[in-house]
């Protein structure tokens, strides 16, 4: 790239359908990934005619070829709306991570100031920042990873986040959890990963070509790029976790997500994360906390390097976690007996759980949902009696007139009690990657169609949140309840779906009846002994297999997070603290439920989120704080349509999929691809490697 004379940096945003793809602030001569295989590059104060470029003060540039247009105002002095499609109330609220940032008008007055030629590097920093994508992403509690190739609609707010977003700024630290690590994908996607000043690779790698590969692929960073397979003690086990620690000038951001480090994954799958960021500690804030406990004691199994694991416990021992948003739930590889045996596993949950404060009493004997992409080999005793105890685990209120609380108990047995979400063969045949996206699906017949599983599954759909083709990776596990039945709502969902298309996912993902969540995982736990453990020797022993990470949502977590003074805390924002207490009475009365023990979490309230519904949570007359959560699949869980079978890797499955192979001929797209790359490039790239 020629050297070009940089003046200051303009606004440019890319709008594609009814979203905005890209939104950045670019000096000329520097370039941007708008998706696919285009790069905006800036050239002067032009760009192509499919761009909008304006100046952060707000004045009209010509585009490419000198048309000018009319640019569209809209929060924090940028052009365009909000990318949640629900105006200014959607703006995710985040507090300015550092007092000396400018926060209203901040970012306009400092790129005036840019223009007017006497801009300092700091305010261009300051700048920067304030563009933050985030502040456009709605306060939920969970997020699905963007997908190319669906509805924009599907990839709106909360929808449809990037990891660019969430992996950027100026990185002193960076801690990189996963299990597949692409890294040339990896950096081309998270490029602000290059300059950190130091960067932690843990991975479940073990391959000697994906591991030369890996390492050619961080050379260039030098003795800043550590890379490290934690030890696998017992046989089968995997290190499984997906996970960032990133760490700013003046916070920690903890982002706990599904996909592997590879360009399928985080391109055309459906992926779930969760983040939050946390401040350091001042004189007000507690020695430590539960998050903090539980997430150092995580960092410790994992047996880093002696100077990486000093340097990753001091940052969390600077850092205050008093205000997290969940729970961890992990796992470690091991015979955990005593006090660790409810520190690990499904042994974890059920503590957790059973630790919160009592939900409604009409959780008691709901049913539980569990939903993955890939399946162990289980037996019946292992998923009816044992897990489902740890999933069935906590405490409802009693009914008027009863004393103290009861416990939720075991929902009905059989599929009226626990619902499988497990892939079908036409879903995986008919996806954005065919054939080759049931390789990351991992489910063998031998496991699969064991016949006392046949009853429990149930399909993915998708179509709540426009996935239908946007094959599971994600993982969660949830109970919940069914609010207000719809009549023939099941029947109108499956026609819409059938029909196909944005019209059909829309119609199908109002459809249904309303559904509240009493309780919500989502991590990289999959549906096995391995990961969630098992017990032995009458329950004194749990054994696990492999390294696993997930976070566990409460509403009263959520109220306490939303009641407390660290409520929007940011990293890479520059926004204004939302007002304490923003969430209102109803968040600060579960937040002191929840810190006392004794009264209901009944305040705040997780529901499903349906397209054509605000995205950000909402108090009702009731005095109830409503929190959307973006489940994808339709709950109560569909069936299979007749003639439907579940997915098995091993299969014999007929037929060409929606990419015209046929399921041996289909081509392995794991490695090799970087972010700017349109899939249908890496299609091909990997079928002439296979010859």
């Amino acid at each position: 790239m020629l050297e070009v004379q940089r003046g200051p940096p303009l606004h440019v945003e890319l709008r594609q359908g009814d979203g905005w793809e890209l939104s950045q602030f670019l000096c000329a001569g520097e370039s941007g990934v708008i998706g696919g295989n285009t790069r905006l590059f800036m050239d002067g104060q032009q760009a192509s005619t499919t761009h909008t470029v304006s100046e952060a003060a707000g004045e009209e540039v010509p585009a490419a070829g000198g048309a000018k247009r009319p640019l569209a105002a809209s929060p924090g002095g940028s052009a365009g709306p909000s990318s949640s499609g629900d105006g200014d109330a959607a703006k995710r609220q985040r507090r300015a991570s550092d007092g000396a940032v400018p926060s209203s008008g901040g970012v306009a007055a400092a790129a005036a100031a840019a223009a007017a030629g006497g801009a300092t590097a700091a305010q261009q920093q300051q700048q920067q920042q304030g563009s933050d994508p985030l502040d456009r992403v709605p306060d939920a509690p969970m997020h699905l990873m963007r997908v190319r190739g669906i509805p924009s609609w599907a990839n709106e707010g909360m929808l449809g986040v990037k990891l660019a977003d969430l992996v950027r700024g100026k990185l002193l630290w960076a801690l990189v959890s996963n299990y597949m690590v692409d890294a040339a994908w990896l950096l081309s996607a998270c490029p602000d990963l290059q300059q950190a000043e130091h960067l932690l690779v843990v991975h479940g790698e073990h391959s000697d070509w994906t591991l030369g590969q890996m390492r050619r692929d961080v050379a260039h960073l030098g003795g800043r790029c550590v890379l490290h397979a934690p030890p696998l003690p017992i046989q089968w086990g995997t290190h499984h976790s997906k996970a960032f620690i990133l760490q700013y000038q003046h916070g920690v951001r903890v982002i706990i997500f599904t996909a592997n480090a590879i360009y399928p994954d985080c391109n055309n799958k459906s992926q779930g994360l969760w983040w939050q960021d946390f401040p350091p500690k001042d004189e007000h804030s507690a020695q430590t906390s539960q998050f903090e406990q539980e997430l150092a004691g995580y960092l410790r199994e994992l047996k880093l390097p002696p100077a990486e694991a000093g340097t990753a416990l001091r940052l969390l021992a600077a850092h205050d976690f008093s205000a997290a948003r969940g729970h961890i739930i992990a796992s470690v590889p091991g015979y955990h007996t005593g006090a660790a045996l409810h520190c690990w596993g499904h042994m974890r949950l059920r503590a957790a759980l059973n630790k919160e404060p009592a939900w409604a009493g009409a959780f008691r004997g709901a049913p539980l949902a569990a939903q993955f992409s890939s399946m162990g080999s289980l037996d019946d005793r292992w998923l009816n009696d044992e897990f489902k105890a740890s999933m069935a685990a906590g405490r409802c209120e009693l009914a008027a007139g009863g004393f103290g609380a009861g416990r939720l108990g075991m929902p009905p047995p059989g599929s009226q009690g626990l619902q499988l979400v497990w892939t079908s063969g036409s879903e995986v045949r008919n996806s954005l990657e065919g054939w080759a996206a049931g390789n990351s699906i991992p489910g063998p017949c031998k496991n699969v169609e064991k016949p006392f599983l046949q009853t429990h599954y149930r399909s993915w759909g998708g179509e709540v949140c426009g996935r239908q083709r946007a094959m599971p990776h994600v993982k969660t596990y949830l109970r919940y309840r069914v609010v207000q039945p719809a009549a023939g709502a099941a029947g109108a969902a499956g026609a819409a779906a059938a029909a196909g298309g944005d019209a059909g996912g829309a119609a199908a993902g109002a459809a249904g009846p309303a559904v509240e969540v009493a309780w919500m995982y989502v991590g990289s736990h999959n549906l096995s002994k391995a990961a969630w453990g098992a017990l032995q020797k009458q329950g004194s022993q749990m054994m696990v297999r492999s390294y696993e990470l997930g976070i566990l949502l409460t509403p009263a977590c959520e109220a306490a997070y939303r009641a407390s003074r660290w409520h929007g805390f940011s990293c890479t924002s520059t926004q204004p603290l939302p007002a304490e207490g923003g969430c209102g009475e109803a968040a600060a009365g579960a937040a002191a439920a929840a810190a006392g023990g004794a009264a209901p979490a009944s305040a705040v309230r997780f529901t499903q989120w349906r397209r054509g519904a605000p995205q950000e949570a909402a108090a009702a007359a009731d005095g109830v704080l409503r929190v959307p959560l973006p489940i994808a699949y339709r709950l109560p869980p569909a069936q299979y349509p007749p003639g439907e079978r579940p997915w098995t890797v091993d299969g014999a499955w007929q037929g060409l999929d929606a990419l015209g192979f046929d399921r041996d001929a289909s081509p392995s797209c794991h490695y090799g691809a970087l972010e700017h790359m349109e899939w249908g490039e890496v299609v091909e790239r990997a079928r002439r490697r296979s010859g």
